[in-house]
């Protein structure tokens, strides 16, 4: 029961986890449990803030070069990525994250329209980013961008398509690194959906459509021959 919980249960348990991102994870879900738990007025108090909160280090992954890049494209055109073919498009033509690609996911109007699930506190907001010249032709603007398969399966499948020691998550730093080299620092901020709150521009300014897609012409996406 949830009113027997206390700081050395759960100090025992996370004590006992095999990796710095699992300890993470863990309290920040302990913590949500515990707050919903006092908001019900189930437990008078939260046992998780006695836990110290220790932010795993990320590893920062290069962008993918050309070569790599054209290596990944040329195997996606293989049959065993038929299900999961736009899925992995969508994370190199417009840097999303994979809980991004989901079922309101659409393309409108030349844009490619999707939730930003970055955003806290339960906002909605949604991140519109141009369809790139170079995607034409090889996304199929027919069938969902989603995945018929688990996330998981999903990027368990791109990792065959991907050179050797690389993982999906770089086709975003991919995207980013490509469009930094070209378009404007805040349109591209717009696009990876990173830091809404802090920009100027989410607020005062607001970029027309044909502004968008003259910036994301800019950009030289590697495409295989």
């Amino acid at each position: 029961p949830i009113r027997d919980i206390r700081t050395s249960d759960i100090d025992e348990l996370m004590n006992s986890l095999d990796s710095p991102r699992k300890y993470e994870d863990m309290r920040t879900i302990f913590n949500s449990i515990f707050k919903y738990a006092m908001a019900s007025g189930i437990v008078t108090y939260n046992p998780v803030d006695m836990i110290p909160f220790r932010r795993a280090e990320r590893e920062n992954r290069d962008r993918l070069t050309d070569a790599q890049i054209a290596t990944f494209l040329r195997n996606l055109r293989k049959p065993e990525f038929d299900r999961t073919r736009n899925f992995a498009y969508a994370m190199y033509f417009f840097g999303l994250r994979p809980c991004e690609i989901d079922d309101e996911a659409r393309f409108e109007d030349g844009f490619l329209i999707c939730r930003n699930r970055k955003r806290k506190n339960g906002k909605k907001a949604y991140k519109k980013i141009p369809v790139p010249r170079q995607a034409v032709g090889l996304i199929d603007f027919d069938s969902p961008l989603k995945s018929p398969l688990s996330y998981d399966r999903t990027l368990d499948i791109m990792k065959k398509a991907l050179p050797e020691g690389t993982i999906p998550y770089q086709l975003r730093h991919t995207f980013a690194s490509l469009c930094d080299e070209k378009v404007k620092r805040e349109v591209v901020e717009l696009w990876m959906g990173d830091s809404p709150e802090r920009l100027v521009g989410k607020t005062y300014i607001h970029y027309s459509d044909e502004f968008m897609r003259g910036e994301m012409d800019k950009v030289s996406f590697v495409t295989a021959e």
